[in-house]
């Protein structure tokens, strides 16, 4: 009788566990292909959110809604639609660039100006509860963007304007055609749903924001991945659905955006020489005959106090011999070296920017100049935005008068006033060239004694720049000169740096003998006088030749000589054929 009574209760047992396992799995299969019904909320509660294309802006100060006008902070303007709109550091100023135009906006101002000349718009910068905000109608135009506002949803959209655009219609009752093999269509069928869920992420389990009716609604697609869409609904909303529940099409229109500007007459190869003006510009009629410069480049201008003034040495007789031999001139323009202070004061402050830029487009004018050169050294590396953003300001200006603006750069990696305080990638975008600096490897104060520019360190350097700068518009820049080094008992000083014929007049007096050193790519000379041993790494035609072969080997624009009076035929004769080889 037990033993029936234990049978009895295994059996039962048994079949509870068997319904319990098949309840289980049952279930476990229901989780697995149900859809999850949660829904969750996409916008934030409390304030106007922003949508720009197919993203939510997240943790930031909300736009602001004056009257029509849609405001937002300059932090999201420049990150999302403005890389380039910069503000003073105190925030007074924004300014903005756009083609041939620079847009300052003043702080709690109602003029803004326009290329230097008032211009009167419904709204301007302003800040508001601490946060600097801008207006967006300064944007719409110049940056091809469309900025709407739900009221009802409180949401401000924003869609950057393109000749397509992909949109598509998103319903639970979808029709779908089959083809035959003849390619005809058979009879229509339907996805039949009541209503299409909007999610998350693009699985089903993902929890979902809305659900869209038979009524159907009009979306922007952005991305088709399989099964699943991503879309933007009209009310802002980004997510996924279904693909199978969406109708999508492309549409075409005739608006072209194209912000590449390409000038007519470009040198294809470059050849600048600097040019040193102590006092006076000296005749030119001696120089030439160096048939391998083709830009003329003398060191005219700089900036001398902190309101932008600039000091003038500009001949019109040397213009009109440089014009006569068919080659351009592009002046330097330079701040004052040791006056690092000053020149913060300069960039930092955009009417001193302003009056820089009035005064060299006035002097490209009266001179009739091809371009400029800028070189402006000793920096603080705090200030290197605000160099950028000078150079930023000029070049509308400079596009409209065909005026080509050239940059010279420190060498990437070394200190922080003369390398590290050029933010050499966007000054490439903004300018037209780049000159590097690829020389004073040991500068004149250097306690080292060692080569200006050995030839491997000329070759990294390169390396190094082209990683930030596209070398159709950098130049190498070459050194004419050589640096002569006494070392007495250990103690190093530079003594000299004369010219490539100074410098082997000086070989040959002293009887140094000269030594080709492979890895400077340079000869190697020393001569001992009055208990010291004097140095020197010799720059001459072959030398110069093989950084001038860079050119070719990189592919950049061309090359820039330091400096015009220090050189010798020899050494222009070499680089004429370097760069007749490319």
């Amino acid at each position: 009788m037990l033993k029936k009574i234990l049978l009895v209760i295994i059996i039962a047992v048994y079949i509870a566990a068997s319904v319990f396992a098949v309840y289980v799995s049952i279930n476990k299969i229901i989780d697995k292909y149900s859809a999850e019904d949660e829904v969750i909320q996409f916008y934030e509660n409390n304030k106007i959110n922003l949508v720009i294309e197919d993203n939510l802006i997240k943790g930031s100060a909300p736009p602001v809604i004056n009257g029509s006008e849609v405001f937002l902070p300059f932090d999201i303007v420049k990150e999302h639609i403005c890389p380039t709109i910069y503000k003073e550091t105190d925030g007074s100023v924004v300014t903005v660039i756009s083609g041939d135009k620079v847009i300052r906006m003043r702080d709690e101002n109602l003029q803004a100006y326009v290329n230097m000349e008032p211009v009167d718009i419904d709204m301007t910068a302003r800040t508001i509860d601490r946060v600097l905000y801008v207006p967006v109608v300064v944007f719409s135009d110049i940056f091809k963007i469309e900025v709407s506002y739900h009221e009802q949803d409180m949401v401000v959209i924003i869609d950057f304007l393109k000749n397509y655009e992909h949109s598509g219609i998103v319903n639970p009752r979808i029709n779908t055609g089959q083809e035959t093999s003849k390619g005809t269509t058979t009879k229509k069928n339907k996805t039949v749903a009541d209503s299409v869920a909007v999610r998350s992420g693009k699985s089903i389990k993902e929890p979902l924001y809305k659900e869209i009716g038979v009524e159907g609604e009009n979306v922007s697609v952005y991305e088709i991945d399989g099964a699943w869409a991503k879309i933007r609904t009209e009310e802002g909303i980004i997510g996924f659905v279904e693909t199978r529940f969406l109708n999508s099409r492309v549409n075409y229109s005739e608006l072209t955006v194209n912000l590449v500007r390409r000038t007519p007459n470009e040198l294809e190869d470059i050849v600048l020489a600097w040019q040193y003006i102590y006092k006076t510009t000296p005749p030119i009629g001696e120089f030439m005959e160096f048939a391998a410069i083709n830009v003329y480049s003398p060191t005219w201008f700089m900036v001398t106090d902190a309101d932008g003034t600039i000091n003038s040495k500009a001949d019109m007789p040397y213009v009109e011999k440089v014009h006569e031999s068919g080659a351009r001139i592009w002046p330097l323009l330079s701040n004052t070296f040791n006056d690092i202070n000053m020149t913060s004061a300069v960039l930092n402050n955009p009417d001193a920017r302003d009056n820089i830029i009035r005064q060299i487009l006035s002097y490209a004018r009266l001179y009739e100049l091809d371009g400029i050169n800028l070189d402006f050294e000793n920096i603080y590396l705090r200030d290197k935005d605000a160099y950028t953003q000078f150079v930023r300001e000029l070049m509308p200006y400079a596009r409209r008068m065909d005026l080509k603006i050239s940059v010279d750069v420190g060498v990437p990696g070394g200190s922080d006033n003369y390398s590290l305080c050029y933010d050499h990638e966007n000054l490439s975008k903004e300018a037209d060239y780049i000159m590097v600096m690829t020389y004073d490897q040991h500068w004149a104060s250097s306690p080292v004694a060692g080569s200006q520019a050995q030839l491997n360190w000329v070759h990294e350097m390169l390396e190094l720049t082209l990683e930030s700068v596209n070398p159709d518009k950098l130049l190498v820049g070459i050194p004419f000169y050589t640096r002569i080094w006494r070392d007495t008992d250990g103690v190093v000083k530079n003594v000299k740096t004369p010219g490539i014929d100074s410098t082997l007049e000086i070989v040959k007096e002293k009887s140094a003998q000269m030594i080709w050193d492979e890895e400077s790519g340079q000869y190697f000379a020393k001569y001992f006088e009055d208990g010291s041993v004097y140095k020197m790494w010799i720059e001459d035609s072959r030398s110069i030749a093989l950084k001038a072969d860079l050119v070719k080997e990189f592919g950049l624009r061309g090359v820039a000589v330091w400096q015009l009076s220090l050189g010798n035929e020899e050494a222009w004769k070499s680089i004429e054929k370097s760069m007749s080889e490319r």
